[in-house]
């Protein structure tokens, strides 16, 4: 990912993640690892959207 991108993945994620992360993973039934890897996100980070 280059920077341009990860700056902008980063604002998406400060604006929309918690919303976006959770309805991902409930709609698609997945698991952490998996939505993780759908948003190229960390698992910690997914724990901590899922959990808030």
């Amino acid at each position: 990912m280059t920077t341009g991108c990860l700056e902008r993945a980063l604002v998406w994620f400060a604006e929309h993640g918690t919303r976006a992360v959770q309805a991902r993973r409930k709609e698609n039934s997945a698991s952490i690892k998996e939505t993780a890897e759908h948003f190229e996100a960390s698992t910690a980070t997914v724990k901590r959207y899922c959990t808030a």
